[in-house]
């Protein structure tokens, strides 16, 4: 009988490492700001991501306004103090002409929302069952991999992700608020492309 559980948490963990692997590695030369990116792989990444998490509570609420306001003031804070630490941080391409700042703006969001499903909600949980000993731990563990997976923006923007990522947990865990957290990780991913125009 106590196999059960067991069985029913490794094939937990092997269908979260299954879906990392189809989620976030696109085919290669994929431009991953573009309108066909969104549509044919980002919306139905996020389609499956929904299918396989029963915890992920699509319903807005009033709250999640608020939880976005306050994350996004954390995470500009955040990507802020990192700047600042690496000095020279790697430049940012803005998009030109109204297209490419759509594309960039619909490929941002739906990011955002399948990083924030994947790592503030379905991957904890699937740690947490498979034998993280607190929620906390299992958080930590995923907001780890989630900066590894920024391992292209370099040291500092690895660092950025991974206290990003344990800052969006702790919101998560607070709020509750899946829209509160995505709508900020959006927000803030737009400040930054926003930014890059700018300071051209």
């Amino acid at each position: 009988m106590d196999n059960i559980p067991k069985r029913k948490a490794v094939k937990d963990l092997v269908q979260a490492l299954a879906l990392f692997f189809i989620l976030f590695f696109p085919r290669a030369g994929t431009d991953t700001l573009s309108l066909s990116s969104t549509f044919f792989f980002r919306l139905p990444a996020f389609a499956l991501l929904v299918l396989a998490e029963n915890r992920l509570c699509l319903r807005p609420y009033r709250r999640d306004i608020l939880v976005c306001g306050a994350a996004f003031t954390g995470l500009v804070l955040i990507g802020i103090a990192a700047s600042a630490a690496a000095a020279v941080a790697a430049p940012v391409a803005a998009p030109h002409g109204a297209y490419r700042w759509t594309a960039a703006l619909a490929g941002l969001f739906c990011a955002a929302y399948l990083e924030e499903g994947y790592f503030r909600v379905y991957l904890p949980g699937c740690l947490g069952a498979v034998g993280a000993k607190t929620a906390w731990s299992a958080c930590l563990a995923s907001a780890l991999i989630f900066a590894l997976c920024h391992a292209y923006e370099g040291p500092w923007g690895v660092v950025n992700a991974l206290v990003s990522g344990v800052f969006l947990s702790a919101v998560y865990m607070r709020g509750r608020s899946f829209h509160g957290i995505a709508l900020a990780h959006g927000l803030y991913n737009t400040a930054v492309l926003v930014y890059a125009a700018i300071s051209k």
